[in-house]
């Protein structure tokens, strides 16, 4: 890890030991300034993502039943048949668009 820079330190094979050393980058320079804001971008695109996501399920009516029975107590669902089905109108994805 340490030559591959994933982490740095100095090993001392001699004695045995390994110092864990600061990051030498300081983040000073226009090429990690692009590489921070891209980051923090996707961060925020992935956040929208998961709203819609969340409120999409939110307002599932599939979803508000089962949350509603649950509450409720009523451990069977109307439809006993619903015991055995995959959820299918849960089913998100979180492609590109």
């Amino acid at each position: 890890m340490v030559d591959a820079n994933e982490i740095f330190a100095e090993i001392d094979a001699s004695a045995g030991m390994v110092r864990f050393l600061e990051e030498p980058e300081q983040y000073t320079s226009p090429a990690a300034l692009h590489c921070l804001n891209t980051t923090i971008q996707a961060s925020f695109s992935l956040a929208q993502k998961l709203r819609a996501v969340n409120t999409q399920v939110s307002l599932d009516p599939a979803y508000v039943g089962k949350l509603n029975a649950r509450e409720k107590g009523d451990r069977f669902p109307e439809d006993p048949s619903d015991l055995d089905a995959e959820p299918q109108s849960l089913a998100y994805s979180f492609q590109d668009e």
